[in-house]
């Protein structure tokens, strides 16, 4: 692997100024800025989800949440292995791009044209870390400038997409000869300008080694905030602060806890952090995602996530807003639910009216099984949205044409995916046995208010203006 030799040389080229790399050979990005600034955008939502605040969350909020503790794992150290295995996981297919790309480029002595050796060369710990030195303030540079560019570059698709469409419809307006066509040809004129300039300023005219260089920056700075945040030891060869890169405040404490399970080190003494394979013990492919980390016992590994907390959600829904469900959606609740399911329902809801005395109050009974609902829902319903939120995100980066920013507002690990199947099942069962709880004993007071106002009429109040000032009957 001659490679290596020159992989420590290219990485420490890769973090000099732009302005002594410069080439004059490399090419712009031209149409390919799109895909350009898609990757950027993923890159950079990636950065901001390791910032200061999103890590204290992820460790104090969503790790030690009721709902994550009770249905997915009370090990922290287990949901934090899940939370780095993705992010790495992220990381790799954004590094893909880069790699993609940089074949493109014309400038060798920075690696950009055989990216996927560099970044390779990082994970194993055959490149020497230390050859990173970007600062916060540098680093903030890199991120701003790339925002700025991928904004651009989304106005630029925008306003090109419009002017595709004035100018399909051009040869309408030609035929039905309107009056005003000077002003849409006037109108087609600015567009074509507001093109010309989005193209100068965005990534349309930047170059494949000036693009390339500042994505590739910024995935090494994410990897060694990833190596700091999740590993179990300080970088030995990182010359600068600790707290450079480091993004938990009692880094020590934790970082001492999961020591077995990071640490090991290269042939050339150099420290080595390995990503989603050896966290996963090497369980599935190289290819696969960390959704498949789920077993059956799970309701991911069962197939049943996006249903679960569409269920989950229009139990909500029917508890907080009965006014908005009708008959058929609430019979549609019941047909997403599993054949196995709904006779469990049924089954606890038979054994519930059999057990059921007359003459108790409707009233404190529903208010009773409405607070059991409604206690359930505080941990239950924040992972089905969670879930769906996690699914939108996804969908998002999968379109071809969206290039726009997608937080990483969401990890798999707080979602449903990973959920104890029995757990989540019977606690499903126990929402919508109270649900049905709550309308019936509703549904009595109603009846029991009804026959009362019937029979005793003296407590029926009068509209106003029916003659009797208002006034309840004596």
């Amino acid at each position: 692997m001659t490679w290596l030799t020159g992989a420590g040389d290219s990485l420490c080229n890769l973090f000099q100024s732009d302005k002594k790399m410069t080439t004059a050979t490399s090419t712009p990005l031209g149409i390919l800025c799109f895909e350009a600034a898609k990757t950027m955008s993923r890159l950079v939502s990636l950065y901001r989800s390791l910032s200061d605040d999103e890590i204290r969350r992820l460790r104090i909020e969503v790790v030690r949440s009721s709902g994550v503790a009770y249905l997915n794992s009370r090990d922290e150290d287990h949901l934090l292995r899940l939370a780095c295995a993705e992010l790495l996981d992220d990381l790799n297919h954004v590094a893909a791009s880069v790699a993609r790309l940089g074949e493109k480029c014309s400038d060798t002595t920075r690696g950009l044209l055989r990216f996927d050796l560099l970044h390779g060369g990082l994970k194993l710990g055959l490149i020497d870390s230390k050859k990173i030195k970007f600062r916060s303030r540098n680093v903030q540079i890199i991120v701003q400038k790339m925002e700025r560019l991928v904004s651009v570059t989304e106005n630029l698709y925008s306003a090109w997409e419009s002017l595709s469409e004035l100018k399909h419809s051009k040869k309408k307006i030609n035929e039905w000869k309107i009056a005003n066509i000077d002003l849409f040809h006037e109108k087609i004129f600015l567009l074509q300008k507001q093109v010309q300039s989005y193209k100068e300023a965005s990534l349309w005219s930047k170059t494949y080694d000036e693009s390339l260089g500042l994505m590739a920056r910024l995935v090494c700075v994410v990897y060694a905030r990833i190596y700091v945040v999740f590993g179990s030891y300080y970088i030995s060869g990182l010359q600068c602060s600790p707290t450079e890169y480091c993004l938990l405040e009692e880094r020590n404490f934790h970082l001492q806890k999961t020591k077995r399970a990071w640490k090991t080190t290269s042939p050339m003494g150099l420290a080595r952090f390995y990503g989603f394979d050896r966290i996963t013990g090497g369980k599935i492919g190289k290819s696969e995602g960390v959704s498949r980390l789920a077993p059956q016992s799970t309701v991911g590994g069962s197939a049943l996530t996006v249903r679960y907390a569409n269920v989950i959600i229009l139990a909500e829904r029917c508890l907080y807003a009965p006014e908005t469900v009708d008959k058929d959606t609430r019979d549609g609740l019941y047909e997403m639910l599993p054949e196995s399911l709904r006779r469990t329902v049924r089954t606890k809801l038979r054994k519930r009216w059999g057990e059921e005395k007359g003459g108790r109050d409707g009233h404190a009974l529903a208010e009773g099984w409405r607070d059991a609902v409604e206690e359930m829902m505080t941990w239950l319903a924040p992972l089905a949205h969670d879930t769906m939120t996690w699914q939108a995100e996804r969908k998002l980066e999968r379109q071809q044409r969206y290039f726009g920013s997608v937080g990483k507002s969401v990890l798999l690990m707080q979602t449903l995916h990973f959920s104890d199947l029995e757990k989540t099942e019977a606690a499903i069962v126990e929402v919508l046995v109270g649900l049905s709880c709550v309308f019936r004993y509703e549904n009595l007071r109603r009846s029991v208010d009804h026959h009362h106002h019937r029979d005793h009429p003296s407590h029926v109040q009068v509209p106003v203006g029916a003659g009797y000032n208002n006034k309840t009957w004596s």
